[in-house]
């Protein structure tokens, strides 16, 4: 989900929105903002999307999230190791998914996949979490009907 949502961010958006001056009542904020928060709620399955940056010193730095996102722009987080080399993984260009995790927002399998320019720069990443009980619950439901079969 997060490869092909990764294609309907628009490179410009993101560049802009990387820029330090860029409030959240900025338009490219809000559309950004307001699409993000379209996807989780179509979706329905996913509990947070957001696009990040990664610092350097092993933080990644919120840039927008859907509309409730806990984390507000600019902060930044420090998520266990497992997370963060995903997505340190996807700022080098190569989407993936976490193993399951536990930060103090709860537990938690993020998919992550890089936001990149025309060029095929890597600007951004965007995430997509999934609570641990939706997971394990939707393996349980695969899990019998594969006993089914």
């Amino acid at each position: 989900m997060a490869i092909v949502t990764s294609v309907a961010i628009l490179p410009e958006d993101i560049s802009e929105l990387l820029n330090d001056d860029v409030s959240p009542s900025h338009p490219t904020f809000k559309k950004v903002q307001k699409k993000l928060t379209q996807i989780r709620d179509q979706e329905g399955i996913i509990e947070w999307v957001y696009i990040f940056k990664v610092c350097d010193n092993n933080t990644i730095r919120n840039i927008v999230g859907n509309e409730d996102f806990i984390i507000p722009p600019g902060g930044l987080y420090e998520g266990p190791p497992e997370m963060i080399k995903v997505a340190f993984e996807a700022m080098r260009g190569k989407a993936g998914v976490s193993p399951f995790y536990e930060d103090i927002y709860g537990e938690w399998k993020t998919s992550f996949a890089p936001l990149m320019d025309h060029n095929g720069k890597v600007l951004a990443i965007i995430g997509f979490d999934h609570s641990k009980s939706y997971i394990e619950t939707e393996l349980k439901k695969i899990e019998t009907m594969l006993k089914r079969d």
